[in-house]
C-alpha cells in the first residue's frame, strides 16, 4: 500500500513537473503574478516589507508534490481529483480577502471610538499630526496599525492631508473616507474640528449598531445560501466513495454532462441570486 502511494507521488510528481516544463514561460509568468500579488496582500496587512518568492514557491511545489498525489490516490472517480486540485489554486485568494474583509469590519467598527477620541486630543489642544500619533500608541488593534502606517507617512515628511487620503484609498472604507474629508477640510478651510469630529462619530456609531441588527436578523439566511452552494458539490464528494461506476458514468459520459452542465449552472444561478437578498446593505 505505501510503496503503491509513493509510485503515484512519484509519478503524479513528474508528470506535473513535465506539464510544468513544457509550459514554463506562462508557469513562470504566473509565479511572477502570485508574488507581486502576495507582496501587495501582505503590505495591505503589516507594512514591513517581505520576500514572498519562498512562499509561493513552497506552495507550488507542496500543491504539486503532496496535495496532488493524495487527492489522485483517494478519491476513488479518475478525474475528480484533478478537479478538486485545481479548485485549491484559488483558495489563498479567498482566504486572503476573507481575511482582509473581516479587518475592515473591524476597523469600521474601531473606528467611531477612535474618532471620539482624536475629537477630545485635539480639543485639548493638540494638533491633528500630534493627534493621530497618540492614536497609533493608545488605539487597539487593527485599526492601530493603520495610525501607525499614517504616522510613519508623517514621519518621512508626507504632508498631513496626503497621510489621511492614502489611508482612505488604502482601506476603501466610507466611514474612514468621511473621516478623511473631515480632517482634510478642516486643514485647508478651518471650522470647529472638535463639533464635526463630534457628528460624525455619532452618526457612524448609530450606523454600526443598525449594520449589526441587520446582520443578526440575516444571519441564518445568509448560512442557508452558502448551504446552497456547498451541498451539491459534497453529496457528489460523498457518493463517489459509495458508487464509484455511478459517478464515473455522471462525469464521463455525454448522458451525465447534460445533467451535470444545467444542474451547475442552476447552482451558481440559485447561490448568486440567494446572495443579493440575503446581503442588505446598510
Amino acid at each position: 500500500m505505501a510503496l503503491t502511494f509513493a509510485s503515484i507521488c512519484l509519478l503524479t510528481a513528474i508528470s506535473a513537473g513535465a506539464i510544468a516544463w513544457s509550459f514554463k514561460d506562462g508557469v513562470h509568468r504566473r509565479i511572477m503574478r502570485d508574488i507581486a500579488w502576495l507582496d501587495g496582500i501582505r503590505l495591505k496587512f503589516d507594512p514591513v516589507v517581505r520576500d514572498s518568492k519562498k512562499t509561493v514557491l513552497k506552495f507550488y511545489a507542496i500543491q504539486c508534490i503532496v496535495v496532488l498525489p493524495i487527492l489522485n490516490f483517494t478519491i476513488p472517480v479518475p478525474g475528480l481529483g484533478v478537479v478538486f486540485w485545481l479548485g485549491l489554486w484559488i483558495l489563498p485568494q479567498k482566504y486572503a480577502d476573507f481575511k482582509w474583509n473581516k479587518r475592515l469590519l473591524k476597523i469600521d467598527e474601531q473606528l467611531p471610538q477612535a474618532i471620539r477620541k482624536f475629537s477630545a486630543l485635539t480639543g485639548a489642544g493638540m494638533s491633528s499630526a500630534d493627534a493621530l500619533r497618540q492614536l497609533a500608541a493608545e488605539t487597539p488593534m487593527p485599526i492601530q496599525m493603520e495610525f501607525r502606517v499614517m504616522n510613519r507617512e508623517w514621519d518621512m515628511g508626507a504632508d498631513l492631508n496626503a497621510v489621511v487620503e492614502s489611508a482612505a484609498n488604502r482601506l476603501e472604507l466610507e466611514s474612514f473616507r468621511l473621516f478623511a474629508s473631515v480632517v482634510c477640510m478642516n486643514n485647508r478651510l478651518g471650522g470647529d474640528l472638535v463639533k464635526a469630529l463630534g457628528e460624525l462619530s455619532a452618526s457612524l456609531g448609530g450606523l454600526i449598531e443598525m449594520r449589526r441588527e441587520v446582520r443578526a436578523a440575516t444571519a441564518e439566511g445568509r448560512a442557508n445560501v452558502y448551504g446552497l452552494l456547498v451541498g451539491p458539490p459534497l453529496m457528489l464528494f460523498i457518493i463517489a466513495f459509495i458508487d464509484k461506476e455511478a459517478v464515473y458514468q455522471f462525469l464521463t459520459t455525454p448522458f451525465g454532462w447534460s445533467i451535470l452542465g444545467p444542474a451547475m449552472v442552476m447552482t451558481i444561478g440559485g447561490f448568486l441570486w440567494a446572495r443579493k437578498i440575503a446581503n442588505i446593505e446598510v
